[in-house]
């Protein structure tokens, strides 16, 4: 009975024997979120900076056909805007490569809810803003060119226009902006894992 006793105690103490995580699987998770996230935003940015150079090249050298005033100012704060949020994507790049794995824990889960606070920031501020004058100069641009267009050619226009704007913002934008919060506290949450299971061992 006693045996007994002494077997049951100890099968107790291994139920209750605190977990480890492994912290080379949860710094791998981590690399691999990293990396993800790091060619997605700098990809987008790049791409936004060649299509705002681009509409800068084509508008100097053949003006895209147009004539009037208002359209050259549209194309042109196109460009701007375009470029303007290519080097904003570059520049979170920038600041995601800065985050060292080799940092103390906590110095290190200090960077990503850093950075996940400014990336936050220009998701809820310069997206709108960004989304609203693109849209704004799109429309200016519309005006001149649906000009030789029927009415019913330019309601059609105007009906696939606004259903791409609002499948853009609602979904998109939307799955866009859960993933990759979802991703960084993902990570933030596996550097906390870290740093508790060091302090553990």
């Amino acid at each position: 009975m006693a045996e007994f006793d002494q077997l049951q105690s100890l099968w107790n103490k291994q139920g209750t024997a605190k977990h480890i995580p492994d912290v080379a699987l949860l710094q791998k998770e981590n690399k691999t979120a990293k990396g993800k996230m790091l060619q997605q935003v700098l990809f987008r940015g790049v791409v936004l900076i060649i299509a705002g150079a681009a509409i800068f090249f084509l508008m100097l050298k053949n003006g895209f056909g147009i004539k009037s005033h208002l359209s050259h100012i549209a194309v042109a704060g196109l460009g701007v805007l375009v470029f303007l949020r290519g080097l904003a994507e570059v520049y979170v790049a920038i600041i995601l490569t800065k985050i060292d794995e080799l940092q103390e824990p906590a110095r290190h889960i200090y960077s990503w809810k850093t950075y996940f606070q400014l990336r936050r920031r220009i998701l809820t501020v310069s997206g709108p803003v960004y989304f609203v004058s693109f849209n704004v100069l799109m429309i200016l641009f519309f005006v001149e060119a649906l000009n030789d267009f029927t009415v019913l050619q330019r309601m059609s226009i105007g009906v696939v226009y606004a259903g791409w704007i609002i499948y853009g913002w609602f979904v998109v934008r939307r799955r866009t902006i859960e993933k990759e919060t979802q991703r960084i506290r993902h990570t933030i949450e596996n550097l906390q894992r870290i740093s508790k299971a060091l302090r553990m061992q």
